[in-house]
């Protein structure tokens, strides 16, 4: 019976929500009243009363059980029932779960205790099936009633299953999910270890998660199969050159104490380490071996257990994440390197001409140093360093000697090896048959200083420039006074837009204060390749907006070299305007560039910086003296101009696998310390190939001989960072090997790393790319070895020596398909769910139980 119906009835459309205990407790009941009913039919009997009283227990028995009924919640649906729903029981017979005679029928038990629930309360459509897993799969008993689910499987113990060499369960779930899915839907329940030695069961459960297929876990664990290792500790993260310990748990399940051969390689090179212990008889002991690391990045160690008594090696690899203060090789003066701090950095110093090697070097500093005086070569291989292993380089011109039309620093590596690599070059750019677009604003002075011939000479001024715009140029004019006001926003300087800008300017009225600050502010942060400003004004304003990014143009109305407002005359080239006269025959720098005939721009200036708030520079940043004329190359992160004429300042370019930076002035001694120093270390993690070395944690999971690496985020500010994926590539010297990567459903922050099937022995640099919210904005080049295992001695994660329960995968494997992780009774069966269109038929149920009361009570008052 289902829903406390015949078998006949509930295959009908009809359907239940499942009655629980308070089912139970109206069938009690029901059951009760029956037999108190029949005791007082029989009463009534021996008092003389008539045949009929012998009806009494039956409608005591059909009221109590009408009542049942209404307690189980009954409905009707005409689409209700059609395909009873399958539960595959996937059971893992691999060797781990075969290793001692009674575990596999303990194992069958325990899924069976599980799933009685829902053999109990099945449906009569209600299938199921059983397969063992280990190499591949078996249906050993490829389908049955769920009803009879409970009692089937502790009979099986004895049947075939697949060959034991591996555990597959990716196999299984897939072949498990056909099942569910032929039968027209339902659930997979899985009982294993979760010690897969081959396949992807975590992507096999994403698959079937997709089809609407959970996979509950019921977790099993399995026995040491003899003296092994338990568990391996490797700091997460240690120091090169300090002495770490490596820290190993050894299981004696045998009766007797064990000795056992450790073997440690680093890196599987060098001399191994070994040592002797010995485990008592059902004990667990613990070992610790010195190790020391050195250079950097991720690397590994290979442990080889052996029993001393003879008998099959095991071995497990452990990664750890080793780190070195970042190592800068400087040449030149660059005494602002002291702002470096010396626990995260290592500088090394040297002299002209003097070579050096570039194994292990993160940034090269060449500060003021022409290019013929170094080493020769050296100029290639830090080329080849900088392309090829993700080294940085930053190139300070420093102070410039003799005269300005002399060569700079800079110019002197135009030949070299290095020129391409850096983010500016020396030589002018070839010009353009017809420029590109340009953005123009023209803002307007219109306080009350202004009125009379000032606010004329402005509009003959605004004038003027419209009639230099080409159709293809964009015009934005805004009066300032107290605040300000756009006449005209990005109009393009057709014939049209020519006219409107000449009506906008003719109608300015004058009157109110001066403030331009809030519409500077607007153009902070446009290109000033692309942006040209045009400020006119007689001065009378305090400046304390950030300067703009396009290349400013200042007319000073009304005067003078000795009056002007020195906050004004710093923000870009400046005009003086007196008169009407003086307007015809201007020079707009912006419109005609002059040729530059200096390689060195003199003078003291406040660099405008083009990305606030990177840290790249102070802010506010000081004065800087003078620069080397140079023009950006494309692709170039432009930090830092010269507001005029407008040169580049500070610039970064990616090149190869690493990053150059170009600093063309002087760096000025002060940086040494305060806000400079900031911006010293900002510079220096910038070019480096991995900033943030405390970012993440690496694991290592063993399959088949395969690493998976398991990335970790590490917490910051007290939670993870939101990262949504991180891609991974090796790149070595043949190129770059994408890595398939997936987002661990388990834990959020954590990455599978799946490294090649046949990794490259030696160094790669692993670079990972993140995306997300809390990401960051440039990639993480991680050094890493790689070795293949040692033939002959299986892995710790192969089957002959997998035993425990790997939790987290099991975890793993029901989040990612929706189902649970030992799962209660309820989850696998209980009713079937309720049609959206279903018709309750509970109410009618207590109505007619209640019609059947009233009925009993009339017959027993009425009849004799």
């Amino acid at each position: 019976m289902n829903c406390l119906l015949p078998g006949l009835l509930s295959g009908a459309g009809i359907g239940c929500d499942g009655g629980g205990w308070a089912g139970t407790l109206a069938l009690v009941a029901a059951l009760a009243a029956f037999l108190a009913a029949g005791i007082q039919c029989w009463q009534a009997r021996r008092g003389g009363r008539g045949r009929w009283v012998l009806a009494l227990p039956v409608l005591a028995g059909l009221i109590g059980w009408l009542l049942a009924l209404s307690a189980t919640g009954l409905w009707f649906s005409r689409e209700a029932g059609r395909e009873g729903r399958h539960l595959a029981v996937l059971v893992d017979s691999s060797a781990s779960a075969r290793r001692t005679p009674e575990q596999l029928p303990t194992t069958l038990a325990r899924v069976a205790d599980r799933v009685g629930e829902a053999s109990r309360t099945a449906d009569p459509r209600d299938s199921a099936s059983v397969l063992f897993v280990a190499d591949g799969s078996v249906a050993v008993h490829p389908g049955l009633p769920l009803a009879s689910l409970a009692g089937a499987l502790p009979g099986l113990a004895g049947q075939k299953g697949p060959a034991e060499g591996n555990s597959d369960l990716a196999a299984g779930i897939r072949a498990a999910a056909r099942k569910v899915r032929d039968a027209g839907g339902g659930a997979i329940l899985l009982a294993s270890d979760g010690l897969q030695t081959r396949g992807d069961a975590l992507e096999a459960a994403g698959e079937a998660g997709h089809l609407g297929i959970p996979v509950h876990v019921l977790p099993v664990a399995s026995p040491s199969p003899g003296i092994g290792l338990m568990a391996s500790h490797l700091p997460p993260r240690v120091a090169a050159g300090v002495e770490t310990r490596l820290r190993l748990v050894v299981a004696n399940p045998l009766d007797r104490a064990g000795r056992f051969k450790l073997r440690v390689q680093l890196n599987g090179e060098g001399t191994p380490v070994e040592a002797e212990a010995e485990v008592p008889a059902g004990a667990s002991g613990a070992v610790s071996l010195p190790v020391i690391f050195a250079d950097r990045g991720l690397q590994f160690l290979d442990i080889d257990l052996t029993p001393a008594e003879g008998g099959a090696s095991q071995r497990r690899r452990a990664y750890t994440l080793v780190d070195t203060p970042t190592r800068i090789a400087a040449l030149g003066p660059a005494g602002w390197l002291a702002a470096l701090p010396s626990d995260s950095y290592q500088v090394e110093r040297y002299g002209d001409g003097q070579p050096f090697a570039l194994n292990d070097i993160d940034v090269v500093v060449i500060d003021g140093v022409p290019a013929n005086r170094l080493a020769p070569g050296q100029a290639e291989r830090v080329a080849a360093a900088v392309k090829e292993n993700g080294a940085g380089l930053f190139l300070a011109n420093g102070p410039h000697r003799g005269r300005d039309e002399d060569p700079t620093v800079l110019m002197g590596y135009e030949e070299t090896a290095l020129d391409p690599l850096l983010p500016v070059t020396s030589k002018p750019r070839e010009m353009l048959v017809e420029p590109p677009g340009r953005q123009v604003v023209i803002m307007v002075d219109t306080s009350g200083s202004m009125c009379g011939l000032p606010l004329r000479l402005a509009q003959q001024l605004g004038a003027h420039i419209v009639d230099q715009l080409r159709p293809r140029d964009s015009l934005t004019i805004t009066s300032f006074a107290s605040g300000y006001s756009d006449l005209l926003r990005n109009v393009t300087m057709s014939a049209a837009g020519k006219a409107e800008a000449r009506a906008k300017l003719g109608s300015l009225s004058c009157g109110g204060g001066t403030n331009p600050n809030s519409a500077l502010e607007r153009l902070a942060v446009k290109n000033a390749q692309q942006c040209g400003l045009f400020f006119i004004s007689d001065g009378g304003f305090s400046l304390g907006a950030r300067l703009p990014g396009c290349m400013t143009t200042i007319f000073a109305i009304g005067q003078t070299e000795n009056s002007v407002n020195r906050e004004m005359a710093r923000m870009g080239e400046m005009h003086f305007i007196n008169e009407p006269g003086a307007i015809g025959g201007l020079h707009l720098g912006f419109m005609q560039p002059e040729k530059r005939s200096k390689h060195f721009e003199p003078g003291n200036y406040r660099p405008d910086l083009l990305l606030p708030g990177s840290g790249l520079l102070p802010d506010p940043p000081g004065d800087l003296d003078g620069n080397a004329v140079t023009f950006v190359r494309d692709g170039v992160e432009l930090a830092a101009t010269r507001p005029h004429p407008v040169d580049p300042v500070l610039a970064f370019l990616d090149s190869g696998t690493g990053m150059a930076g170009v600093f063309t002035t002087n760096v000025p001694a002060a940086w040494a310390s305060g806000a400079g120093a900031r911006s010293v270390k900002g510079w220096m993690e910038h070019l480096v190939a991995w900033p943030q070395r405390d970012r993440y944690v690496f694991d290592l999971v063993e399959q088949d001989g395969i690493p998976t690496l398991l990335l970790s985020l590490t917490v910051r500010d007290g939670r993870v960072p939101l990262v949504e994926q991180v891609s991974a590539s090796l790149r070595t010297a043949n190129g770059d090997q994408p890595l398939r990567s997936e987002q661990d459903p388990a834990a959020w922050g954590r990455f599978r790393l799946r490294l090649p099937a046949a990794p490259v022995s030696g160094a790669a640099m692993l670079v990972l790319r993140e995306t997300g919210p809390d990401a960051l904005d440039r990639e993480q080049r991680i050094p890493i070895r790689l070795g293949t295992m040692a033939d002959g001695a299986p892995a710790v994660g192969s089957e002959q020596w997998s035993y425990g329960v790997d939790t987290a995968l099991l975890t793993a494997l029901a989040a990612a398909s929706g189902g649970s992780y030992d799962p209660s009774a309820f989850i696998l069966g209980g009713a079937v769910p309720r049609p959206p269109a279903a018709l309750p038929l509970w109410p009618w149920l207590l109505v007619l139980a209640t019609a059947l009361y009233l009925a009993l009570i009339a017959l027993w008052r009425w009849l004799p």
